[in-house]
């Protein structure tokens, strides 16, 4: 009888561990977080950028017109085919030391809220001569 016992028990140990193992074709695939990656080309324009949406890529050359009031690290953007404000990341501004009339080319991705004018979001800041 305690054979018989000790089969049962394995048995039913068993057999949640073989289940686990298979595959059912209508069980639903595991959820799990994946970044947003846009693959466009990115704008190369004060005009496009003001025109493009949420988290677009966007790589201008210009010239920082002057420092906004109110922000830190926030700047007027001029490249000859419109303005636009740029808000420079920590790592961005600690590499860059900006002024007023620095030509300088940014590298980042505009930031588009519903009823407002996009910010470009500076990543990378290099100094133009």
């Amino acid at each position: 009888m305690r054979y018989l016992l000790i089969m049962l028990v394995s048995l039913m140990l068993a057999a949640p561990v073989y289940a686990a193992g298979t595959t059912d074709a209508t069980a639903a695939p595991a959820a799990h977080k994946t970044k947003h990656v846009t693959k466009a080309a990115p704008v190369d324009t004060v005009a496009k950028a003001l025109a493009a949406a949420n988290k677009t890529p966007v790589s201008v050359t210009g010239t920082i017109v002057e420092p906004m009031q109110g922000k830190k690290n926030g700047y007027i953007f001029d490249d000859g085919t419109g303005r636009m404000t740029v808000v420079l990341g920590k790592k961005a501004a600690a590499a860059a030391h900006l002024e007023a009339q620095s030509k300088v080319h940014l590298t980042g991705v505009m930031v588009v809220k519903a009823g407002k004018e996009g910010v470009m979001a500076v990543r990378k800041a290099e100094m133009q001569q």
